[in-house]
């Protein structure tokens, strides 16, 4: 069989996509995620739809698995050659296998069958069903499968081969019988089976005679120490039952006192409700009502008796103003004898340099321009005009230095707090005369206004008025929380006109409560010493009649609590030696007579079990000496082919194979003398044996048939790169040489081998995806 095309029209993420292939090496590749697995899954569902059709699990089930991405339905087509013919199969899939519509074409006749749904067309055109054919020529993954294929088809067909050279028939369940019914008398561990039961029964059974023998000598001894153990410990529960009745006696007494205070708490409480009632209170009903009128009076802020300053704001305002407009006028003061002085009295200096300046210039020029004249009248004449010149500059800065001078000293004067436009016309020694009598005019309303309260400094002024306006409001607080108590009050008792009434009603209800709760809480705090939950009186009273009855019918006893404890440890020791005496005591589970005949029995059945085991060994031993020699045949070709194809794919290192009926593998090394079963080997081992395993096994399997292509889902990827590339080589040879297979694809993600196989592979097809 020859495939050359794949249609697929919706399949997981592919839609409407076609892929050709060649007769030889097919190289498919594509990165994760490209659909490498979906293409190998739609090629299997495409002869085998039922496989994973059943499974509630999605990723089991490749229906569900891979439901079209697109709008597309789930649907293609798989074209091929077999014996010289061009088939075409297309598939519609639905929830299963059994609702699938499957057609059969024949391009070149354009025939078309419908095939039954019941029927894979794998097993037609393979010769194989779904699980012969993911065991032989369909690798999805690592090359391994399970060995335990006991119910496994594949299984049973090739290792009827090996062992009759037919399908049908197996010697080797001759051998599986015998080597059953072997293991059921002793297993493989020796520890399991009827013969190896029966031994340990055996043994158990004379250890047990021995056990008995030296129980019986012990009985004597331990039954005279048992009597005098006994005689002991009736002394101590005598002595213990007359210190309980002692003790019994005092609880009563103990529990008689405590009922006693509680039964008092409980009459005094109800006498106190009682007398509340007579007034026409509630108890129950006053205790919201009477708690929070306590919050409210708890809330009255206290108010001093003192005599009240009485600060008005008004007042405290003036005096604060005046402090600040003195404080002011002392900054004033450092301004009148620093700044403005300076100002009034340095500028001038500064600003007059520069007309004398022009001024000495101008009479040096007159002077000069004299003796010039006399001797040239026109450089005297212009000597005359640049004195004149001189002369109008120095006039000019004089001005200047005036206007100056005025400006720097206004500038001064203006950053005075009592600063008025008429300052400007008065002298420094005027603006200060001036200055002192405002200062002294504000010190003096500034002492009035303090001496009005006795303050000697605004600091004390500040600090009485603080307390001024704290008391006013401190009253004015006190004020509302005591009407918002009379009105509490007021609320419960009628009437309540004053505070004083509603704190003198408050206090004597508040007292009153209080003692019903701590009469409460006390009878509480006994009742639960003594156990008791809801202490009710009468009951109290019962209870405290019985137990004086008791006490007065009783007689007191005198022991010691000393004494005591002793007592109970020794006689608890004692009823230890007692149990372990009675325990060591106890007769054998079965008599030594017994004993006797069950071992002569067991004896017996032992032999008869010996001399079958020796005898199916014998059988055994003689079938796997037959098998051994039939095995020369099918079968020794089997293991041989594996081995081969084992070596070649590993370069030599792993010479032999055994290949056994469940088709588990033992392997030996080229380096090594015995073999080794596969699950010991490395993954990459194990991938290669059971690829070789089904190359032989399709070379078998096969031989009836066309030669059918091989499907390998990037068996490689945990190969080293020397082992990938002798397998690859390998793989080239036996597609050349082998008859039974005509095709082989190969899957890969992994660019170094899809470049090792274009370096081995001169025709390969590639399709890339």
């Amino acid at each position: 069989m020859i495939i050359k095309k794949l249609d697929i029209e919706g399949f997981g993420k592919f839609s409407g996509r076609s892929l050709s292939f060649g007769k030889g090496f097919n190289l498919i590749y594509g990165n994760n995620e490209d659909g490498k697995t979906t293409l190998m899954s739609f090629i299997k569902l495409m002869f085998f739809g039922s496989c994973g059709s059943k499974s509630a699990d999605v990723s089991k089930n490749l229906r569900k698995k891979y439901k079209p991405w697109s709008s597309a339905p789930m649907s293609g087509a798989i074209e091929f050659e077999t014996e010289g013919n061009l088939l075409r199969i297309h598939k519609e899939f639905n929830k299963s296998a059994a609702t699938d519509k499957t057609t059969l074409f024949v391009p070149d006749t354009g025939e078309k069958t419908i095939l039954p749904p019941s029927e894979d067309a794998g097993l037609q055109f393979f010769g194989m069903s779904s699980d012969e054919f993911e065991r032989s020529i369909f690798v999805d993954g690592f090359g391994g499968f399970s060995p335990d294929s006991s119910g496994d088809s594949l299984a049973v067909r090739i290792a009827n081969l090996s062992s009759t050279g037919d399908e049908n028939h197996s010697q080797s369940k001759i051998r599986a019988r015998l080597a059953s019914a072997k293991e059921s008398l002793v297993s493989k561990s020796g520890k399991k089976g009827v013969l190896a039961e029966e031994k340990d029964n055996y043994e158990k059974l004379l250890a047990k005679l021995e056990d008995c023998r030296e129980k019986q000598k012990a009985q004597a001894a331990l039954r005279s120490a048992i009597s005098e153990l006994k005689s002991e410990i009736t002394n101590f529960e005598d002595a213990v039952l007359a210190f309980e009745k002692a003790e019994k006696y005092e609880q009563a007494e103990k529990e008689l006192s405590q009922l006693t205070v509680l039964h008092d708490y409980l009459k005094h409480h109800k006498e106190l409700v009682e007398q509340m009632k007579q007034k026409g209170f509630d108890c129950l009903a006053l205790k919201k009502p009477v708690a929070t009128a306590k919050v409210l009076y708890k809330a009255i802020p206290e108010v001093s008796e003192c005599e009240t300053i009485g600060i008005t704001t008004e007042d405290y305002e003036n005096v604060f103003r005046l402090k600040e407009s003195l404080t002011q006028l002392e900054k004033d003061r450092a301004l009148l004898s620093e700044k403005i002085a300076e100002a009034f009295e340095s500028a001038p200096k500064e600003l007059s340099k520069t007309p004398l300046v022009f001024s000495i210039f101008a009479g040096i020029s007159a002077f000069s321009s004299l003796l010039l004249f006399y001797f040239n009248k026109t450089a005297g004449i212009a000597g005359i005009i640049l004195s004149l010149v001189f002369l109008l500059l120095a006039l000019l800065n004089r001005k200047k230095t005036k206007a100056s001078e005025n400006t720097l000293y206004k500038a001064e004067l203006q950053k005075l707090s009592f600063f008025e436009n008429e300052l400007f016309s008065l002298s420094p020694e005027n603006i200060q005369e001036l200055f002192e009598k405002k200062y002294s005019e504000c010190e003096s309303a500034l002492l009035s206004g303090l001496t009005k309260y006795g303050c000697a400094n605004f600091q004390e002024f500040s600090k009485k008025a603080t307390e001024s306006f704290g008391q006013e409001q401190l009253r004015q607080n006190a004020e509302t929380a005591r009407k918002s108590f009379v009105d509490s009050v007021a609320a419960f008792v009628d009437g309540v006109n004053s505070f004083e009434e509603a704190e003198d009603i408050w206090q004597k209800l508040d007292s009153a409560l209080s003692s019903l709760d701590a009469l409460e809480h006390n009878a509480q705090l006994v009742a639960s010493a003594i156990g008791i939950d809801r202490p009710e009186i009468n009951d109290i009273s019962e209870r405290i009649s019985k137990l004086r009855e008791y006490t007065a019918n009783t007689e007191k006893a005198d022991f010691s609590p000393t004494d005591i404890t002793k007592l109970r440890t020794d006689l608890s020791q004692k009823r230890r030696e007692l149990e372990e005496l009675q325990g060591k005591l106890h007769n054998p589970e079965i008599s030594e007579s017994d004993l006797i005949i069950q071992i002569s029995e067991k004896k017996e059945r032992l032999d008869r079990l010996t001399e079958k085991y020796e005898a199916i060994s014998l059988a055994a031993e003689a079938m796997d000496e037959a098998i051994t020699e039939m095995n020369r045949g099918l079968g020794f070709q089997l293991s041989q082919k594996t081995g081969e194809y084992l070596s070649r794919m590993s370069n030599g290192k792993y010479s032999e194979v055994l290949v056994a009926r469940d088709l588990s593998i033992e392997a030996r090394s080229s380096l090594e003398e015995g073999y080794h079963e596969w699950k010991y080997l490395s993954s990459g081992a194990i991938d290669r044996a059971y690829l070789a395993l089904r190359l032989a096994a399709t070379d078998i399997l096969a031989s009836k048939h066309n030669p059918l292509p091989l499907f390998l889902d990037d068996v490689l990827a945990q190969y080293d790169d020397e082992s990938c590339r002798s397998t690859l080589v390998f793989l080239k040879h036996y597609l050349e040489n082998s008859g039974s297979v005509s095709q082989i694809f190969l899957f890969t993600c992994h660019k170094h081998i899809e470049n090792m196989a274009k370096e081995i592979f001169s025709d390969l097809v590639e399709v890339r995806l």
